[in-house]
Order: C-alpha cells, then structure tokens, then sequence
C-alpha cells in the first residue's frame, strides 16, 4: 500500500538506481506476467545478467537512450526507459522505442505511469524523434489498455519471444510523438 500523504517526484535514473530500478522490473514481471509466462521462470529472475543489461543498455555509450524513476518517500517505485529503436527493421532513423516501463502495483491507477511514459516521450522529442514503438506481450491486457489509452495504436506487426518454457506473443504499439 502506498504511503499515506506521500508525494511521488520523478527524475532522470542514474547509475546507483539500476539495483532498484531491477528489484521493481522483478517484482512488477512477478505479478503483471503470472499466467502468461511459467512460474519457475517468474521465480529466477537473474537479477545480476538485469543489473548488468541496464548498465550496458541504459548507461553505456549510448547518447540517445535515458531512463526516468518515480520516487516515494524516499524508494523508487517505477521508471521508464527510451531511446533509439536498434535492430527493429523497418523504422527509419525518426522513430524511436519506449524500451521499458514498470511499477510496483501498489501505485497504478495514480496517474503514475502516465507521467513515466510522458518524461520517456520529452526526452525522445528533444532528441528530435518523431514517432515511438513499444512492444508488449499480447496477453497483458491491463498494459494494452493503458497504452491505448495514451494514444497508441497497434501497428500490425508481431512477435515472440521465449521465456523459459513459455512462448510468448507480442504486439508492437506505435505513436506519433505531437509536437512538444
């Protein structure tokens, strides 16, 4: 249950958020991902490849690509994540990815996400994209909702992934970014 009478700031992640910002991307898989994908995969989550990916893809090289964190007195309890969309075929050097975004359930329905998703997309426009995708798992019913509900639409392109012993279907989502 979230804090009575506590505020939620947002800010740009920096690198000693990374085993925080893992610890919720676990938790929230644990519970939006149930039913989809197996348990025993949910379960072993390896937390230190996560840590390393995010400082490799979040705070590596990379110029494009940032990450943002809602904070509750004093703990992060989501974030979101953006950049350039690598390796997806087909997209042209102005669309960028929302590459992730995540919370603890204790915080949904606050307005929360959307004002995650809305820092993601300023930095994508002040990096001069034009349009964004994201994936999402086609049964993550709840998520879908909340994106359509952004504005993005499905753009008929799809998926899979596997995840332990579960294939999973994706959907991408595309948005043309409006001018800031």
């Amino acid at each position: 249950m979230p804090p009575t009478g506590s505020s939620v700031t947002l800010r740009e992640a920096g690198l000693q958020d990374i085993p925080a910002i893992v610890a919720v991307q676990a938790r929230s898989w644990r519970e939006s991902y149930r039913g989809l994908v197996d348990d025993d995969f949910l379960e072993a989550i390896p937390m230190q490849k996560w840590i390393e990916s995010w400082r490799t893809h979040f705070f590596g090289a990379r110029r494009d690509t940032r990450a943002f964190v809602a904070e509750s007195g004093g703990r992060i309890i989501g974030f979101s994540g953006a950049g350039a969309a690598d390796g997806v075929e087909g997209l042209g050097d102005a669309v960028a990815e929302l590459h992730t975004i995540y919370m603890d359930a204790a915080y949904y329905g606050q307005g929360i996400g959307r004002r995650l998703m809305e820092a993601a997309l300023d930095h994508l426009r002040q990096q001069g994209f034009t349009e964004v995708v994201l994936w999402v798992l086609e049964g993550n019913h709840r998520a879908r909702r909340f994106y359509e509900a952004g504005g993005w639409r499905a753009d008929g392109a799809t998926g899979s992934d596997c995840w332990g012993a579960t294939s999973v279907a994706r959907v991408r989502y595309r948005l043309t970014l409006p001018p800031g």
